[in-house]
């Protein structure tokens, strides 16, 4: 049975005019379809938490095997473009691909305590400490925050 439909049962049996006898007895049916019902689904969360950790082991693989494939390609391109130089072709033209030079420019900063302020461009990071404004709500009041109780689900 499913838990809402087990939420129903339990509103109708509290509803129902029965002796203690036969309610115990209907509630002891209850209480174990209600068992049942929450074991099976902690099973299925478990496994659910499985399969994201397979998931992020499986990222963390892919992940080193393309940093493994791009460096690959650096290489293959840094070997081409030694080689072309080398030969002083600046042009190679074939069936499918056509692999030349261009020209690019890029700034390499060689002291940046020197570089005027005017080129520079400044950022501040805002955070506020969650644990020392838990610790301030012990001592007094807060402003600007409060404290939420929450009811987090544990599976044992």
């Amino acid at each position: 049975m499913r838990l809402y439909e087990l939420s129903e049962v339990y509103n109708t049996m509290q509803s129902l005019d029965l002796d203690d006898a036969q309610f115990q007895l209907m509630l002891d049916s209850f209480d174990m379809s209600l068992t049942e019902t929450v074991e099976d689904l902690a099973k299925f969360i478990q496994s659910l938490e499985a399969d994201a950790d397979a998931y992020d082991k499986q990222i963390k693989i892919f992940s080193a095997k393309k940093a493994a494939t791009m460096k690959k390609v650096d290489s293959i391109k840094d070997y081409m473009k030694y080689s072309l130089i080398q030969m002083g072709k600046d042009k190679v033209k074939g069936e499918l691909f056509t692999v030349s030079f261009r020209k690019s420019s890029a700034v390499i900063i060689d002291d940046e305590s020197i570089i005027p302020d005017k080129f520079k461009s400044f950022e501040t990071i805002c955070k506020v400490d969650k644990n020392e404004l838990k610790k301030a709500f012990a001592d007094g009041n807060v402003t600007g925050a409060h404290i939420q109780e929450n009811l987090n689900l544990q599976i044992k």
